[in-house]
C-alpha cells in the first residue's frame, strides 16, 4: 500500500542536498523505505544534483545543462526495486534498524496510552518512537516548530485527517491538534519536533510546568 500522505517538495530537497537535521533526515529516510514515489523522486533529484556537480565549471553553467536537469526532472515516476538500504520488512524499516538500542526496545510511559524510546540522532531535533494505545487520544499540544509524525504500525487521526503505515503527518509551527490512536491496535510512529511541544488549554498549561514533552 502507498502511503496517502507525503512528504513536501522542499523537505525531499533539503533531504538530497543533505541539509536536513539528523533526526528529520531519518524520518525522511523512513518514509522513503515506505513510500516509492517519494523514493523515485529523491533519486531523480540525487541524479539532477550529480549532474550539476559532474559540470564542474567556475563560470556559467553549459547552455544544455539546465535542459538535461529539467528533463530529468520531467521523467514519468517509476517505481523501481527497493533499495537494500530501504528495506522496509516488519515495522521498522532499514534506516531505523541503524539507531534502534542494540539490546532490543524498551518503552518509557510518558503519560496514560502513551509510551516512547528516544533515539539517538545527535545533536538538535530529537526523533522518538512512540506507542499509543488503540483509541487513545493524546493531549492537545502546540509546538515552536514543524513536528513530523510518520507511521510505522496501526493508524491516527486528527483535525486534519487519519494516517496508516507510511503516512507523515506534518504540523507547522503554532498549529494545534490533538491525535487519536485507531481502534483497531496500538499505533506505533517515529516522531521529529524542530522545536519545543506544549500542551494547550488550562490543565495542559499547568502540566507544561512540569512535565517536558
Amino acid at each position: 500500500m502507498i502511503p496517502l500522505a507525503h512528504l513536501s517538495d522542499d523537505v525531499l530537497v533539503d533531504y538530497a542536498a543533505g541539509t536536513l537535521p539528523q533526526a528529520t533526515a531519518l524520518l525522511v529516510a523512513t518514509h522513503l523505505a515506505l513510500c516509492p514515489d517519494c523514493r523515485e523522486e529523491v533519486r531523480l533529484l540525487e541524479e539532477v544534483g550529480g549532474a550539476m556537480l559532474a559540470e564542474r565549471v567556475p563560470e556559467a553553467p553549459a547552455d544544455h545543462l539546465l535542459a538535461d536537469c529539467l528533463a530529468l526532472l520531467d521523467r514519468p515516476v517509476t517505481v523501481q526495486e527497493q533499495p537494500a538500504r530501504y528495506c522496509a520488512d516488519g515495522v521498522y524499516p532499514r534506516p531505523l534498524l541503524d539507531v534502534l538500542p542494540a539490546d532490543g526496545l524498551t518503552w518509557h510511559k510518558r503519560a496514560k496510552g502513551l509510551a516512547e524510546i528516544r533515539l539517538d540522532t545527535g545533536p538538535g531535533p530529537v526523533a522518538k518512537l512512540l506507542k499509543i494505545s488503540a483509541g487513545q487520544p493524546m493531549p492537545r499540544h502546540t509546538h515552536s516548530g514543524r513536528e513530523f509524525t510518520l507511521v510505522l504500525d496501526g493508524s491516527f487521526s486528527d483535525d486534519y485527517g487519519v494516517y496508516r503505515r507510511g503516512d507523515v503527518a506534518v504540523a507547522t509551527e503554532g498549529e494545534i491538534h490533538q491525535p487519536i490512536a485507531g481502534a483497531e491496535r496500538d499505533c506505533i510512529c517515529l516522531a521529529v519536533v524542530e522545536g519545543s511541544l506544549s500542551l494547550t488549554g488550562p490543565i495542559g498549561r499547568v502540566l507544561n510546568l512540569f512535565v517536558r514533552f
